[in-house]
Order: structure tokens, then C-alpha cells, then sequence
């Protein structure tokens, strides 16, 4: 038989928790217990300063994490930007492949009767549409060379743009 206190300790102990298996576990706890703690007054970045205070994060840790946030999410930003790009640019690029391909085969067909020649440059630009498929489709953006001129460019638009050199 039990005794009273140890029943009672049973009693007092939270039903069992799940494992934290990630980051990301922990920060969606820490989230959710703000929220429901009512810690939902001051703006963010006061709350942010507010968190880390309380778990014991040093002020320039914190501002070195939060630079660092804030040039992934504005990497991510470009890499969309230039995924964007390069669909309409590959857009551009079936439009005309489907265009002149058809004027050479209604050309082919009317001179013959039959598709003879046209074929050639069907295929050979087909094989071009395919890599460049591929290398869209299926490539993340930020392992293309263009990549790296598309960020250059950019920053020189900006620069241009808003008059700094």
C-alpha cells in the first residue's frame, strides 16, 4: 500500500510530456507559453529582449542572432526573387520555342505536305527546353552561377535607386 504522501506526490505531478526532439519544439513551448502567460503587451522586439532576459541570453548574443535572422530571411527573399526570375524567363523561352516551332512545321507543311526538315529544330531546341526544365524545375536557385550575378545586380539597382554608391 501507498503512502499518503507519496499518493499525494503522484497526485501533484503534471500528466507525462512528449519528448522534445527539436529547436523548433522548444521555441513553439516557449511561444505558446508566452501567449498564454499574457506576455502579449510591448512590441516584439521588447517581448524578444523581454524572453531572453529571463532565460539568461546576453544582450549582444541576442542582437548577433538577431542580424543573423535577418540576413537568412533576406537571403530567402532573393532566392525567391530569383526563382520568380528565372520561371518567367523559362516562360519566355517555352512561348517562343512553341511559337517558331509551329510557324517552321505549318511552313514544312505547306511546302511538302508532310513534317520533313522541321523536325531538326524541334528536337534540337526540345533538348535546350529540357535542360533549361531541369535546371529551373529542379535545381535550387541559390546552386545556379546566375545566382550570384542576379544578387550583384540587384544591389547595384538598389544603390542606383535609392542614390547611395
Amino acid at each position: 500500500m501507498q503512502s499518503k504522501m507519496s499518493q499525494r506526490f503522484e497526485e501533484e505531478q503534471p500528466a507525462p510530456l512528449g519528448a522534445l526532439t527539436s529547436e523548433s519544439d522548444l521555441e513553439e513551448i516557449l511561444a505558446l507559453a508566452a501567449r498564454k502567460s499574457g506576455a502579449q503587451t510591448g512590441s516584439l522586439r521588447e517581448r524578444l529582449h523581454a524572453v531572453a532576459h529571463e532565460i539568461g541570453i546576453p544582450p549582444e548574443a541576442l542582437r548577433e542572432a538577431e542580424i543573423e535572422h535577418a540576413k537568412r530571411k533576406e537571403e530567402q527573399v532573393q532566392i525567391q526573387a530569383f526563382a520568380k526570375k528565372r520561371k518567367a524567363e523559362w516562360r519566355s523561352h517555352l512561348f517562343s520555342y512553341i511559337g517558331v516551332n509551329a510557324f517552321l512545321i505549318g511552313m514544312n507543311l505547306v511546302q511538302s505536305g508532310s513534317i520533313g526538315w522541321a523536325i531538326w529544330p524541334l528536337m534540337g531546341w526540345g533538348i535546350g527546353m529540357a535542360i533549361h526544365t531541369f535546371n529551373v524545375f529542379f535545381q535550387p536557385p541559390e546552386d545556379d552561377e546566375e545566382f550570384e550575378k542576379f544578387l550583384v545586380t540587384s544591389e547595384l539597382e538598389q544603390r542606383r535607386r535609392y542614390g547611395r554608391r
